[in-house]
């Protein structure tokens, strides 16, 4: 039999070993091997490779390998936001930057330092790290927002939208060009009493859903960046509701705006708290189309599907994106989220006065499972910070 040499692999059965790393890592390692390996990879179609999870204290966690890692991102910075593939770093001068996650190439975004801070409060608070023994680290001073923010960042080839939490007034989305030159603001109608709560690029245009979540009702609306003008493509709408809060039960819902395949989604979690036994019940999620956008102003509807057709959702407050499933990574019609929820009983005087919630909810079976499999043995999960959890998802290889 003759011998066949490592760096003489066939294509085909290199192809087969990258189908079944579903880690960002695996893939760069196996191309680091040699020449001929790397060579071959460029030709074959990787499967969707899955995200990191970028916790509170800065570190980010592979969901494939379940490795945490901090990337390069100066302590200077005291906003971090994940647009899926870069990182919108912004400075307490108001200086902020598009930054790539691995590489540590920044390139400088000049928006108003008076749009993104013209109202925002800086607190400062120590960062302890849990400590092995002999562990003499100091504890670190971080500096984090504790008055406006900025909830969102999305980026396309030639623009840049923030969409900002104000405390007293409706968010704002302003959108700029990618060197900084402000093309519009936009905030919901004043005959909505609502505010802008997410916002997702979908077939060329930006689309910003405003809620009103006392009444759980929301729209639609979607921005020309090349004209400056608003169209509501689906009006105020409240959906079907389920059990009252009733007695006992406080509720918060929250609202994701996900393109998926040819789909625009939105997902809606409701997070319940059981006051008297100081609880919180298993979250609940829900899932809409933005259906019929093409038959113009204010027609569009939203319809409850109950399949991701083959995808899997990543949501959190920061970025949410679809992937297709596959057998070595995202499950079909899951949804992976993380976020943050007010701490309970004695925790509550810790101090954030937050915690990491995170999970896999499976649309099929209406079952969660939490926390999601890596977070669960990740000491660094629990560890306060400056940052919302957020999703980083690998660049092209």
């Amino acid at each position: 039999m003759a011998t066949i040499w490592w760096p003489d692999l066939p294509p085909e059965l290199l192809g087969a070993v990258l189908s079944r790393l579903p880690s960002y890592l695996e893939h760069v390692r196996l191309r680091a091997v040699c020449g001929s390996w790397r060579s071959s990879a460029r030709t074959q179609q990787p499967p969707p490779l899955l995200p990191w999870a970028g916790l509170r204290s800065g570190a980010f966690l592979d969901l494939a390998e379940g490795a945490l890692d901090r990337l390069p991102v100066p302590e200077a910075d005291v906003v971090r936001v994940s647009t899926g593939r870069l990182l919108f770093l912004v400075r307490r001068d108001g200086r902020c930057f598009l930054m790539h996650p691995h590489s540590g190439d920044a390139t400088p975004q000049h928006i108003e330092p008076e749009y993104l801070c013209a109202s925002l409060q800086f607190s400062d608070f120590l960062l302890v790290h849990p400590r092995s023994s002999g562990d003499t680290t100091a504890p670190r001073q971080i500096t984090h927002l504790v008055a406006d923010s900025i909830r969102k960042v999305v980026v396309a080839d030639d623009l840049v939208a923030v969409l900002i939490r104000r405390l007293h007034t409706s968010n704002n989305v302003g959108i700029y060009t990618r060197g900084g030159t402000m093309r519009m603001a936009w905030a919901p109608p004043p005959e909505f009493p609502g505010r802008a709560v997410d916002m997702a690029l979908f077939k060329g245009k930006l689309y910003v859903l405003a809620s009103e979540v006392q009444r759980r009702s929301y729209e639609l609306h979607a921005l020309d960046m090349a004209t400056g003008e608003s169209v509501q493509c689906i009006p105020s709408s409240t959906p079907p509701t389920r059990v009252d809060e009733g007695y006992n039960r406080v509720r918060e819902v929250r609202f994701y705006l996900v393109p998926s395949g040819d789909r625009l989604l939105m997902v809606e979690h409701t997070i319940d708290h059981m006051t008297y036994q100081q609880t919180y019940l298993p979250s609940q999620f829900e899932v809409f189309e933005a259906a019929d956008l093409e038959l113009g102003d204010g027609h569009g509807r939203w319809r409850e599907v109950d399949t991701l057709m083959g995808r899997a959702l990543f949501v959190s407050q920061g970025c949410s994106e679809s992937l297709p499933a596959s057998g070595i990574g995202a499950r079909e019609d899951c949804i992976y989220f993380m976020s943050e929820r007010q701490r309970l009983g004695p925790k509550a005087r810790d101090a954030t006065m937050t915690e990491l919630e995170s999970g896999v909810y499976n649309m099929r079976e209406g079952m969660i499972i939490t926390p999601l499999p890596p977070l669960e043995t990740a000491t660094e999960a629990s560890v306060d910070g400056p940052w919302s959890p957020t999703w980083l998802f690998p660049p092209a290889i």
